[in-house]
């Protein structure tokens, strides 16, 4: 008795290709005080007062004034001057820079990141490379990059992952977390000022240079306590401790009250 044999396989049809976005072209001149539903341009140029009510798409945005976007923001290089608040998700794939104060309310991702003056990322930020910056970083969420380096004052309620952390603090700091491969701290010491501070709960790097920084737990392969640093907890070797620096619990503890050491 011959066997059945099964029919042949029916060809599976391949999607259908998405169509690429259209490329944007012409460009925005704004000068004074603006006001837009949306925008999609290759350039825009701003110089005075804008409003967009919903979403920027544009290759290169030279900001100078105040703006604000009610919806996302896409663009390759975002440059603003004076102050940019954007309400939604927003990208700078290739270059941010801020001069001034920028506020983005969603998440934001870029390429690379340069401020002079205010940035405040509600969301989480994702950096391809390096984020440079002068002034004040107020992180609402995960800051990812491949390196952070900053002076001023940082204030981070989430987790920093990168390959290099080199931070020089001006007043108190704060910060979630800190990985990195080398995280190195120092702070400004100013004459009849207040000493300088970076609280941060854990840190997990190869190789810490620590200066006024606070931290309940350190986990590092070498560890340079510098002056005025307080380690809780650590797992590793100490390289160099300055004499100022306190390792153990009681480094960090409010002693009870009515009693002193």
């Amino acid at each position: 008795m011959a066997s059945a044999s099964l029919p042949p396989p029916v060809p599976r049809a391949e999607p259908p290709a998405k169509p690429a976005p259209p490329a944007r072209t012409g460009s925005a001149v704004d000068r004074g005080v603006v006001r837009r539903a949306d925008l999609q341009v290759a350039q825009w140029n701003l110089t005075g007062t804008a409003k967009v009510t919903g979403d920027v798409e544009v290759d290169t945005a030279v900001l100078s004034g105040t703006a604000s976007v009610g919806g996302k923001l896409t663009a390759s290089d975002l440059r603003t001057s004076g102050r940019l608040d954007v309400v939604g998700n927003a990208s700078a794939n290739h270059l941010l820079a801020v001069v001034g104060s920028a506020r983005f309310g969603g998440t934001l991702h870029a390429g690379d990141v340069d401020v002079r003056g205010t940035l405040r990322v509600e969301g989480a930020f994702d950096v391809d490379r390096s984020v440079l910056w002068r002034g004040v970083l107020e992180l609402g969420g995960t800051l990812t990059a491949s390196r952070l380096a900053g002076a001023g004052r940082i204030e981070g309620k989430g987790a920093v992952r990168a390959k290099e952390v080199d931070l020089a603090l001006e007043g108190t700091s704060t910060v979630a977390s800190l990985r990195a491969e080398t995280v190195r701290v120092r702070s400004h010491r100013k004459f009849l000022a207040p000493a300088s501070s970076l609280l941060v709960e854990r840190i997990d790097a190869d190789l810490v240079e620590l200066e006024d920084v606070h931290v309940e737990h350190l986990r590092a392969s070498r560890i340079i306590a510098g002056a005025g640093s307080r380690i809780a907890q650590y797992e590793g070797t100490i390289v160099r401790q300055h004499a100022s620096a306190r390792l153990g619990p009681s480094s960090i503890s409010v002693p009870p009250h009515g009693l002193s050491r």
